[in-house]
């Protein structure tokens, strides 16, 4: 299918787009920056897209004002029909949220403060938890004492956006953590948040960190990637979450082979495990099941092989209920 246009502003500028689906009605919500709204500073606008690219309700200004509104980050809520948007206030430095209808006609609660702190906050990221039915948004703040950044984030209660207690540090290491990145996993209820880490001058690693429901960090943060070359590039990662898979993947772009290229990591959640595979790249599914070979039964178990021996046949794994899991890999 050809490319089509979403926003064709003919004065002023239409930037930093998201886009979420939205499942009641299906269809595709999405926001971005618009400088060509009345209050002549950069407002946020909505459109509502059918699943063919066809235009359902057409620039619907959210928020009209004449600070400088930003890098929205948008998720949805099934349970409410309703769009929850976090985004940049670059005027004030502060980090707001609020929730809309799923039909985009008006704001479902109030703008909310995620955080004023002192110093700079911005690049959030948002996520739903579809088992409280809250959301949680992560965000970089500039610590004013040292200049270094830290990651917070928060939680927000879906009815009326109160915030549900105060913010939290996911990642206040020395140097620079940046560039925030959340996802919800419904089948650990847990969050894993992905940020890029400063190691030198020159350099960046990309860190996680698993979060609880209520905002408490659970264990520590962990290395998704962090080359031996001490001055690679591996940053801004990008997470998200497989249902039928149980695991995440993070992308992120990576400079260690000279030239900016994309890389991605396999992360088993709760407690988090880096899939650490051969080059062939298997899939390997589940981290405490066990091993049959595709050439017996179900149910008729075989010794425990090594994984170089286990990748010599299809392989299936059952859960520690004995269940056989979703997908199948012939290897």
């Amino acid at each position: 299918a050809a490319a089509f246009t979403i926003d064709n502003a003919t004065t002023g500028v239409s930037v930093h787009p998201d886009v979420v689906y939205r499942a009641t009605g299906d269809k595709w919500c999405v926001v971005w920056t618009e400088s060509a709204t009345p209050g002549s500073g950069l407002g946020l606008v909505a459109e509502l897209l059918g699943t063919d690219g066809t235009v359902v309700r057409d620039d619907i200004v959210l928020q009209d004002t004449s600070a400088e509104l930003r890098r929205a980050d948008l998720t949805y809520n099934a349970t409410r029909d309703e769009f929850w948007v976090a985004y940049e206030d670059a005027t004030s430095g502060d980090i707001l949220a609020f929730a809309f209808d799923g039909g985009v006609t008006g704001l479902a609660t109030p703008v909310v403060t995620v955080s004023s702190a002192t110093g700079l906050q911005q690049r959030p990221a948002t996520a739903w938890n579809s088992v409280d039915n809250d959301y949680m948004v992560v965000y970089e703040t500039e610590e004013i004492t040292t200049g270094e950044d830290d990651v917070y984030g928060r939680r927000f209660e879906p009815l009326d956006g109160t915030a549900q207690g105060a913010a939290f540090a996911i990642a206040g290491l020395t140097q620079q953590n940046q560039e925030p990145d959340i996802s919800f996993s419904p089948h650990t209820t847990t969050y894993h948040v992905a940020w890029h880490w400063k190691s030198s001058t020159s350099a960046f690693d990309v860190r996680a960190q698993e979060v609880g429901p209520t905002g408490s960090v659970l264990g520590s943060w962990f290395n998704v990637s962090a080359a031996a070359d001490t001055a690679v590039e591996e940053a801004f990662p990008a997470l998200a979450y497989g249902s039928t898979m149980l695991e995440y993947v993070c992308v992120w772009q990576d400079k260690r082979a000279a030239t900016l290229d994309i890389w991605g990591q396999r992360i088993e959640p709760n407690p988090p495990i880096i899939q650490q595979e051969p080059v062939n790249n298997p899939i390997r599914l589940g981290g405490r099941g066990k091993w049959f070979d595709e050439t017996r039964r179900y149910d008729e178990p075989v010794p425990p092989a090594a994984w170089e021996e286990a990748l010599k046949t299809g392989l299936y794994v059952l859960d520690n209920h004995g269940r056989l899991l979703p997908a199948v890999r012939d290897t």
